[in-house]
């Protein structure tokens, strides 16, 4: 409570300080009292003075020690007595009630109003007894005093006087103790109120020092994230006024951020035209407080570069205000590599797609040869007969030629099936072109179309390139035709050749990889391509053309697969205005070695020598042992690989001409590899219409001879025995 605190401590001191003083001035007092007791002769009374003085001054000495109200008692009780006293002995009169009113104003001050009016009570009550006490001579007193003393109305006047006076003294001081308490009171709750608030206050302004500190921090944590963040950071208003910018926003944009700081992005120059109303939407959304994307955006850079993002807004509130933060993502190499993967998934789906149909068409092309070979081999037999009628030679002609049409389709089936084994030679592709000219296909072409006209474009430097001639030329031919045919026989043809070094991918129908090359290029001035078709111009048996008109439908997948062959590309540009095919060779560093001649067929004639023809087919077999007989050489024949090893373990022979793909049985390569353990200097001609090249490849490594592709034509097929015969050298006697 607030006596127990402020106004008890107040009593502490101030009966500290009375009873010290009482106990230092009690003293001479206390002399002066004996001496004067013993001077009248009461020494009783020495005695009395001695009892009141020594509580105070034990009390003075050990107050510490002692309870306030113990105290207090003690002092009051000596106060009390003392006046008592003096009443019985020296009456009303002098400083005796001026003593007993100075205890009820010291017991009101030491213990509060309620104890001074008690002691005024006792006060009053000792005033009435003494004065009873003296009127009825029960008690004596001085000689003075005697009159006054005796009489009732005096005491009574006098108890009236200290009554009023006392009452006086102990209100006063108690109203007073009592308003300063309760105002103490009130002050202290307003203290505690104030104090409370204080601290409340205080914590706030910690927690808000604290606020501002970690807000500094975070902001300090955002700047630096948002300034060193890998992606462009950019913060606009709602109406798209450019506030701030990171680092990546620089780069992103290829501009000092204070140049656009300030500028309403949509018409700061960033933005692609067809973007713009998806710009506009975006700024829109987030105005409205959403966050958006991710979204794709073209920008245009300040060099004139296009570049493509991806954006993400988020919307923000800072300093009270709506804001939009942008983060955005360069992903022009993400989106490159994309259309990338799909452009190599494309093509690797058609090459897929190619491939397939080239394996059907090659074992459908396998089958069709051996059939052929009795159209196209028998027919030339026959017409070595002189004694022949006129009539049946034209039937016999008309059957070879329309074998031979065949058999160019077969050939251009084995082709597509990407497994032909061609020869390849260094050659010049403008000679390639000059010798296409004055093939009987080019002028039946060219009596066909008169008004149309070919111009030639040759580079004179060309480079040689590693190639089979048949094939190349097969591939001019093609495209010459449908440059042809594109103009309608009425219009203009470039055939033009030239170097090219390419020094980086160039993205086109194929991708061209980095290396030197010769390019052929035809070029037509037709009405271009349609580009849903220029996808698909190359697969096997695809045409626009009318059924039965126009080819088979092969010609240029001819083209595409020659050029797989011999490991270049092909590009294709197609508009309005014509279109264009440029053939890539890769160009070599060897010479181009002279042909010679070839000889008349008198030169193809043997002497003799003993050729073993190993075949799995009837007709290949008979075809072959008639035109090497008719050219002068004895033939053995075998069915089979099993059959041939069992002969040539038991003779020997000068050549061996192998087909390469018998089935069932042993291969032409698992033969080949026998005969040699038998005869390792064992000459040989590999013949067939459709291999592996890479078998054909190695069985050539191993020692075997030229390739012969079937069906046989009996000057091929003479010059290929002849030429093995010579470059073997000398001849093999047989047992």
């Amino acid at each position: 409570m607030i006596e127990l605190d402020e106004i008890q401590s107040v009593r502490e001191r101030y009966l500290q300080r009375l009873l010290t003083l009482c106990a230092v001035l009690g003293l001479p007092l206390l002399a002066l009292g004996v001496s004067e007791a013993v001077e009248i002769g009461r020494s009783p009374l020495s005695l009395f003075y001695a009892a009141l003085y020594a509580p105070v001054a034990v009390t003075a000495l050990f107050q510490k020690r002692i309870p306030f109200a113990v105290k207090t008692l003690l002092l009051v009780s000596a106060f009390f007595a003392l006046a008592v006293h003096n009443l019985f002995h020296y009456g009303y009169g002098g400083t005796n009630a001026g003593v007993l009113l100075t205890v009820c104003v010291l017991v009101t001050v030491l213990l509060g109003q309620t104890f001074g009016m008690a002691a005024i009570l006792a006060g009053l009550v000792s005033f009435l007894l003494v004065g009873a006490a003296m009127v009825t001579g029960a008690a004596s007193v001085s000689v003075d005093l005697a009159v006054v003393s005796r009489q009732p109305i005096s005491w009574i006047a006098a108890a009236g006087t200290f009554a009023l006076l006392a009452g006086t003294a102990v209100l006063i001081p108690g109203r007073l103790q009592r308003d300063l308490v309760r105002s103490l009171r009130t002050l202290k709750n307003q203290s505690e109120k104030l104090a409370a608030s204080n601290a409340e206050l205080e914590r706030e302004v910690l927690e808000r020092q604290k606020a501002e500190a970690a807000l500094r921090e975070s902001e300090k944590r955002f700047r630096t994230l948002f300034e060193y963040a890998p992606d462009a950071y950019y913060i606009n208003d709602p109406e798209g006024r450019i506030l701030d910018g990171n680092r990546a926003a620089e780069v992103l944009i290829g501009r000092d951020r204070r140049e656009i700081i300030g500028l309403n992005f949509l018409n700061a120059g960033l933005l692609a035209p067809n973007d713009q109303p998806k710009a506009r939407s975006l700024l829109r959304q987030g105005a409205e407080g959403l966050p958006t994307g991710p979204d794709e955006l073209f920008i245009r850079r300040e060099n004139g570069e296009t570049v493509w993002i991806e954006v993400v807004t988020v919307p923000m509130d800072m300093d009270g205000k709506r804001l939009i933060l942008g983060i955005a993502r360069d992903v022009t190499a993400r989106k490159h590599a994309e259309q990338e993967a799909r452009t190599l998934e494309a093509r690797l789906q058609r090459a897929q797609k190619m491939e397939a149909m080239g394996l059907m068409a090659g074992g459908v092309a396998h089958d069709l040869n051996n059939i052929l070979s009795g159209i196209v081999n028998y027919p030339e037999l026959l017409l070595m007969d002189p004694s022949l009628p006129d009539s049946a030679r034209k039937g016999l002609k008309t059957i070879q030629a329309s074998g031979t049409r065949a058999a160019a389709v077969v050939s251009d089936l084995l082709t597509v099936a990407r497994g032909v084994a061609m020869g390849k030679e260094t050659m010049d592709l403008n000679e390639a072109v000059r010798q296409y000219l004055e093939t009987p296909e080019h002028q039946a072409l060219a009596r066909s179309c008169p008004a149309a006209h070919l111009s030639l474009d040759l580079a004179g430097d060309l480079l040689p390139i590693q190639a089979s001639p048949v094939h190349v030329k097969k591939a001019i031919m093609n495209l010459v035709a449908n440059a042809f045919e594109a103009v309608r026989c009425d219009g203009r043809v470039v055939l033009s050749t030239a170097n090219r070094a390419v020094d980086r991918p160039v993205r086109g129908y194929d991708r061209v990889r980095p290396g030197e090359y010769a390019v052929l290029s035809v070029s037509d001035g037709g009405p271009g391509i349609d580009p849903d078709d220029l996808e698909r111009i190359f697969e096997p048996f695809y045409s626009k053309k009318a059924m039965g008109r126009s080819g088979t439908g092969l010609g240029l997948a001819v083209v595409w697969n020659i050029l797989r062959d011999h490991e270049g590309y092909i590009d294709v540009k197609s508009d309005e205005t014509g279109t264009a095919f440029d053939l890539y060779f890769p160009v070599t560093r060897e010479e181009v070695e002279a042909r010679e001649a070839d000889g008349p067929r008198e030169d193809l004639r043997g002497h003799g020598e003993r050729i073993l023809v190993v075949d799995d087919e009837e007709i290949q077999r008979d075809i072959a042992t008639r035109m090497l007989e008719h050219l002068g050489y004895e033939v053995v024949t075998a069915t089979g690989g099993e059959e041939a090893v069992a002969y040539l373990r038991q003779h020997t022979v000068d050549l061996v001409v192998l087909d390469m793909i018998m089935d069932p049985g042993m291969s032409g390569r698992a033969t080949w590899e026998e005969i040699r353990k038998i005869h390792p200097q064992q000459k040989a001609l590999i013949a067939s219409g459709f291999t592996d090249t890479e078998d054909v490849k190695q069985t050539q490594a191993t020692g075997a001879g030229t390739y012969i592709k079937k069906p046989y034509t009996l000057e091929k097929l003479g010059r290929a025995v002849k030429e093995e015969l010579r470059q073997r050298g000398g001849e093999r006697g047989h047992p």
